[in-house]
Formats: C-alpha cells, sequence, structure tokens
C-alpha cells in the first residue's frame, strides 16, 4: 500500500509538470510568433533608415529572446524531471510487483510446511488410533477417527 501512495504521487508530480511542459510549449511557441514579427518590424524600420525605432524593436527582441530562453530552460528541466519521475515510477512498480511475488513464494512455502504438519498429525493420529483399536479401546479410537476426519479436511 506504502508503494501505491508513493506511485501515485510520484504520477501527480509527473502530471503536473507535463502541463507545464505543454504549457512553456504554448509560451515558447508565442514568443516565436512575436519574435518573428518584431524581426519583420526591425528589418523595414533599417530598410527606411529609421534608426531610432530599429534600435527600440531591437531591445525588445533582445528582451523577449531573453524570455524566451527561460521558458525553453524550464521547459527543458520539466521535461527531464518528467522523464526521472517516469523511471522512479517504473521502478517503484518493479519493487511492487517483486514484492507481491515474494509474498506469494512465502504464502506457497507456509502453505507447503503446514500441509505437511498436517500429514505428520495424521500419521501420528492414525497409528495411535490403531494402537486404541488392538486394546480394545473404542470410545477413545472414534475419538481419534474424528480428529482425523478433521486434519484430511
Amino acid at each position: 500500500a506504502a508503494l501505491d501512495e508513493e506511485i501515485e504521487v510520484l504520477q501527480k508530480e509527473s502530471l503536473e509538470l507535463t502541463r507545464r511542459v505543454s504549457k512553456a510549449k504554448g509560451t515558447v511557441a508565442s514568443l516565436e510568433g512575436q519574435l518573428g514579427e518584431l524581426g519583420v518590424q526591425k528589418q523595414h524600420a533599417v530598410d527606411t533608415k529609421q534608426f531610432k525605432e530599429a534600435g527600440e524593436v531591437n531591445s525588445k527582441i533582445k528582451a523577449l529572446t531573453a524570455t524566451r530562453d527561460n521558458e525553453m530552460s524550464e521547459m527543458v528541466g520539466f521535461g527531464q524531471r518528467v522523464a526521472e519521475l517516469q523511471d522512479e515510477i517504473a521502478n517503484k512498480r518493479v519493487r511492487k510487483q517483486q514484492l507481491a511475488e515474494q509474498e506469494r513464494s512465502q504464502q506457497t512455502q507456509s502453505n507447503a510446511s503446514q500441509v505437511q504438519l498436517l500429514k505428520a498429525q495424521a500419521e501420528e493420529l492414525q497409528l495411535l488410533m490403531e494402537d486404541e483399536i488392538e486394546h480394545n479401546d473404542w470410545e477413545a479410537a472414534a475419538l481419534l477417527q474424528v480428529e482425523l476426519e478433521a486434519i484430511q479436511t
């Protein structure tokens, strides 16, 4: 149950980071569009010898480029963390499966031990019952028979 809870927490974190990656992709795409427009405006200002305007547009381009680069950096970081989380989730699922198999194996061994114990008890009861029959103690033999039948079912 603890592994299930850990997996669930990791999946929620992964989902949230995946949403953030998607949002960052949208922001980067929007900034790329703005940068394209500003590039055209800058080129037009240079072509028409409006150098002051070209300088202002260039300042905007630099600021948007820095913002875009920051968003891309965050997006890459989020993407890497999502990959790490997915690996961690996969490892926890493998561990959960291993623990379940180990538990089944232990249960099988425990069941086998119980069966062996019951067989030994049944053999002992059988011998005691035969001994009581030899001594004509029918009541004790009948009680042993009931015990033997209870073990055998």
